[in-house]
């Protein structure tokens, strides 16, 4: 055990602290391996029915990478691309985004190929928003946090669905997302820990419902199994990208 007088020297919020710079880079290049190598790690053999959930983290890297095709290198240099917003040029963590993006996009031609496509239905979702700075957010500042980071991903493709990718701007959360994986395959699906059926409700109904908790990162290694801290419970009327219809509620009915 450290002596109090060091051990703000070799611990980070509570446990060990690491070279962070190391850590990140290889963080990121373990996670960009898997989904740069989806097309050798999957297995599409199976007469089977299947239901296959993939974790990455790799978007929680900002890395700056080579355009256009945003891939990693020793060597970066995008001063050749005149044509790019300058504002995501250099913007690590727009970087990242579209590199996942397009290294999907390149694992779902790999499954038209195999034939398998059609036959699948494919959800990416994230669990929080970006850190970068879109135009589409209205904020000024007055939140104590950025609702940017709350508004995250949640891209769907159906089956035999085809034709260009649509905007869907319906008020919804990644709590939908074990609706959206169920619907039309498994008849009453419902929640397996609280046994709540799998619904989704409309948007009126879902905008009136919907609580958004703003909670700090903690590690499992420094909080109580079963609390965390909350700073605060928030509630949203109207268009999720401006900061004036976000309104600060007391409290709300928590269960353990």
């Amino acid at each position: 055990m450290a002596t109090p007088a060091v051990r703000r020297i070799i611990y980070q919020d509570g446990y060990w602290s690491s070279d962070t710079a190391n850590k990140d880079e290889t963080s990121f290049i373990n996670n960009y391996s898997q989904l740069d190598l989806l097309d050798e790690l999957f297995d599409g053999e199976s007469e089977k029915n299947s239901f296959i959930m993939i974790v990455n983290e790799m978007t929680h890297e900002p890395a700056l990478l080579q355009l256009p095709d945003y891939t990693p290198s020793k060597n970066i240099d995008n001063s050749i691309f005149k044509n790019v917003d300058r504002n995501n040029i250099q913007d690590t963590d727009y970087h990242i985004n579209a590199c996942a993006l397009l290294r999907w996009a390149e694992f779902f031609d790999y499954l038209r190929e195999q034939n398998l496509y059609d036959n699948t239905r494919i959800i990416i979702v994230s669990d929080h928003g970006s850190h970068g700075k879109s135009k589409i957010y209205k904020e000024s500042g007055k939140l104590p946090f950025r609702i940017q980071r709350m508004s995250a991903s949640l891209l769907v493709k159906d089956f035999n669905a085809h034709g260009a990718i649509k905007t869907d701007m319906s008020f919804m959360t990644n709590a939908d997302t074990p609706y959206l994986a169920t619907k039309g395959l498994i008849e009453n699906a419902r929640n397996p820990f609280t046994g709540s059926p799998v619904k989704m409700d409309d948007e009126d109904d879902k905008l009136e419902k919907t609580i958004v908790m703003v909670a700090p990162a903690v590690s499992t290694r420094v909080r109580h199994e079963t609390e965390w801290k909350v700073d605060g419970y928030y509630k949203v009327n109207g268009s999720i990208f401006d900061e004036n219809n976000w309104t600060k509620i007391d409290s709300v009915e928590t269960t353990r």
